[in-house]
């Protein structure tokens, strides 16, 4: 350099014939920013002239980092901008958050991996502030409009499922689209004994606040066991259960109710403000279609299918054994783990049926062994037309169990019935009921 400058110590041109030369200063005068031709870059602090001479250099070896023109930048960013916010504002905001992280993560190591191979790939603009933007606005969205949907559906059903059900329900929102899906589940039905000739006897508003009364006592006993309310039938109830939450013991769970329910209805009579009610159950199990039904401006969420009316049918069929509980034989098989007090009335044709159906009491105490011995022989003497040997178990159970005394007199009255007519070709042993 000294050589260079000073004319007395001439430094020969050939060596430097040919090259490109960069003269400046290296000399580290003082600290951080006070040191003269130094400047910050992606590689640490370097000096003016190194800067100059590795552009120079790019220059002349063509080594530079190289890009897309603009127009095909903005193209891609936008249609990964769109991909990535339409992702976002179509999941929940924990997967938009996830999504969003994700393309920052992503950008970085792409574009780390293009800038060692002299590609730049811009995208900072999009993970930086594009993306958490639309992260933001998923977040807004689904608290101010997709929360308060929810909400609304929570408080809509929880005057038909518990509470605790209600939440599923309103956070799976697909299975209350108008329509219906087939399903196998449990379905019961109550009525009261006698109510129309009960409520005759009463001004009206003494009628409604019975019902209003009893149906609280009793629906807190359905939602308790994870029941779905359907419909209220006048002094009836429809609910069912397996639907719109799926549940594996949905005979169990109906059951249970059942018993729960006569409990609560001794209570309810108990307080004596009404005139004593009788509430009969029919319980059945089977498939059933399930779901909003009606036009597309107004429909009811219910259940509808030979098993619904089944369990309506067997329902009515408690006046004429006397009992309070009945269920089917599809319940009795799904009860494998229940302890449950069944007894077995037999097999009938509903009136609409043609073929017979197996029904079975619920009792809520267990029948003496002796006792129910005495009952089933005197229904296998029954199916096998052994008309005076059921005749006599049936009096004589009848006379020893004053609460089934009812169905005893009625299978009397079958073979005083069946003793005076032919029996059919295919008579199995029930008994066929023509009224609802």
């Amino acid at each position: 350099y000294y050589q260079i400058i000073d004319k007395e110590h001439p430094f020969p041109a050939e060596a430097l014939k040919g090259k490109t030369i960069f003269v400046g200063l290296v000399l580290q005068t003082d600290v951080g920013p006070s040191q003269k031709d130094i400047f910050m870059t992606p590689f640490g602090r370097v000096f003016g002239t190194e800067i100059h001479a590795t552009a120079a250099l790019n220059l002349i070896y063509k080594n530079w980092i190289s890009r897309a023109s603009a127009g095909k930048e903005i193209g891609i960013l936008s249609v990964v901008a769109l991909l990535i916010c339409s992702s976002i504002f179509m999941l929940r905001p924990l997967w938009g958050a996830l999504i969003t992280v994700g393309a920052f993560i992503t950008w970085f190591s792409i574009g780390y991996i293009s800038l060692t191979n002299n590609l730049f790939i811009p995208g900072f603009t999009l993970t930086a502030i594009i993306a958490p933007l639309c992260l933001l606005g998923s977040v807004l969205y689904y608290y101010f409009v997709t929360r308060k949907a929810e909400l609304k559906m929570l408080s809509a059903f929880e005057l038909y499922v518990s509470p605790q059900m209600a939440k599923e329900v309103a956070q799976n929102q697909k299975s209350l689209s108008l329509g219906g899906e087939k399903v196998w589940a449990t379905a019961m039905f109550t009525d009261i004994q006698g109510f129309t000739s009960l409520a005759e006897t009463m001004p009206a508003e003494q009628v409604s606040a019975m019902l209003n009364a009893y149906f609280t006592e009793v629906m807190d006993v359905v939602f308790k066991n994870d029941g779905t309310l359907l419909k209220f039938i006048g002094d009836a109830i429809f609910v069912i259960w397996g639907a719109p939450v799926r549940i594996n013991n949905h005979a169990e769970k109906a059951c249970q109710t059942a018993l729960a329910i006569q409990q609560e209805v001794k209570r309810f009579n108990n307080t004596k403000r009404f005139p004593p009610l009788l509430t009969r159950i029919g319980v059945h199990t089977g498939p059933m279609v399930v779901g909003n039904l009606g036009s597309s401006k107004r429909f009811d969420y219910t259940a509808i299918g030979d098993s619904v009316n089944l369990a309506s049918r067997i329902e009515g069929i408690n006046k004429y054994f006397g009992t309070s509980i009945i269920v089917t034989e599809e319940t009795k098989k799904e009860l494998a783990g229940g302890n449950f007090n069944l007894l077995s009335l037999g097999s009938i044709k509903a009136a609409g049926k043609d073929e017979p159906v197996k029904l079975f009491t619920l009792l809520e105490t267990a029948l003496d062994a002796d006792l129910k011995k005495i009952w089933e022989d005197a229904l296998s003497a029954f199916k096998n037309k052994n008309w005076s040997e059921a005749l006599a178990a049936f009096k004589s159970f009848g006379d020893q169990v004053p609460s089934l005394m009812k169905s005893s007199e009625l299978y009397i009255k079958q073979i005083s019935h069946l003793q005076s007519s032919p029996l059919p070709d295919n008579w199995q042993g029930e008994i066929t009921f023509l009224e609802k």
